[in-house]
């Protein structure tokens, strides 16, 4: 059967970016592109915010990766 997934995004940047493709840095754009055709596959998906402070060690790794 088909289910929802709901992905928690510790970063408010990030969950910017999902919900308003117009925030996307342009270097970006082909990560979320190759994103967009993968979730399509997936099925159904909802995005949420991590409560503050409520996902710090995602923040830590992330953040190196956000100017690639």
């Amino acid at each position: 059967g088909t289910g929802l997934i709901i992905v928690e995004i510790g970063s408010l940047v990030a969950y910017n970016w999902l919900l308003n493709k117009d925030r996307r840095h342009w270097s970006q754009q082909t990560t979320f592109a190759d994103m967009e055709r993968r979730l399509a596959c997936v099925g159904e998906v909802a995005f949420s915010k991590a409560k503050q402070h409520g996902n710090e060690i995602a923040e830590i790794i992330g953040a190196p990766n956000i100017n690639l």
